[in-house]
């Protein structure tokens, strides 16, 4: 696959100033940038306290488990 190409489409789609942050935080997650992912889940979770619930089972942050901010996030 085209890696370079991957990313700019996940950051065209999921990542801009018109994103929600639990896309924004789908989308680091996808391309592997942890701390910026965190961060946007942060802010989902206080935008939508809910997905502080939703998260749990999504794959994409299955990696996030045993990451000591992730925990507190989920917390």
């Amino acid at each position: 696959t085209n890696k370079p190409l991957k990313d700019t489409k996940i950051r065209e789609k999921l990542i801009d100033d018109k994103s929600e942050s639990i896309h924004c935080a789908a989308g680091y997650a996808l391309l592997g940038e942890k701390d910026n992912a965190l961060k946007q889940l942060a802010k989902a979770i206080k935008e939508e306290y809910a997905y502080k619930y939703r998260i749990i089972d999504w794959v994409l942050f299955e990696d996030f488990n045993t990451d000591p901010k992730y925990k507190e996030i989920i917390s």
